[in-house]
């Protein structure tokens, strides 16, 4: 028998073993076959679907904080320049996910760190980037109707450049 069949022989097995242990983990409930709760997470957390539908839910909140708090002021910034920094984050972390789940099949690493602490701190980022571009540091020239546009698009890029470079690392471990 050649390696390649040898092989071939042991990922058959292995394959039988894993859906032989699958389908023992079924609860039987009246009669019907129902996945164990622990199979149910296995296939959330390698599908990514852990990722997806917190950053899908997190980005409907900063959406609703930006519609209603967005006007609140702390040291004369308005809240929404954060929010838009957090919501810039939770679309860069929801493509990567996507891109990794795209490109592997599955996905490969676990990052339960990135839903808490990252877009907090991109969010900081975004508290600073208003300071720098409203204090005249960068956009002298802009028009006012085209500066709260701008400011907008910069808060949202800091918070997804703050994710990729504090993510950057990441993704080579």
């Amino acid at each position: 028998m050649s390696n390649e069949q040898d092989a071939f022989l042991y990922y058959d097995r292995a394959n039988y073993d894993l859906i032989n242990a699958i389908n023992n983990a079924k609860w039987d409930i009246n009669g019907h076959k129902m996945h164990s709760a622990r199979t149910i997470s296995y296939y959330f957390k390698l599908c990514g679907l852990y990722s997806i539908i917190y950053s899908i839910l997190c980005t409907i909140i900063f959406a609703y904080f930006i519609y209603s708090y967005g006007d609140i002021r702390i040291q004369n910034v308005p809240l929404w320049s954060t929010f838009y920094s957090g919501l810039g984050a939770y679309s860069y972390i929801l493509g990567e996910t996507i891109k990794e789940l795209y490109s592997e099949g599955i996905i490969t690493t676990s990052r339960p760190g990135w839903f808490i602490t990252i877009p907090i701190l991109c969010m900081i980022s975004g508290y600073m980037g208003y300071l720098i571009f409203n204090n005249g540091i960068i956009g002298n020239g802009v028009e006012s109707l085209d500066r709260v546009s701008m400011t907008v698009l910069i808060c949202f890029l800091s918070g997804s450049i703050s994710s990729w470079y504090l993510l950057k690392d990441s993704r080579a471990r």
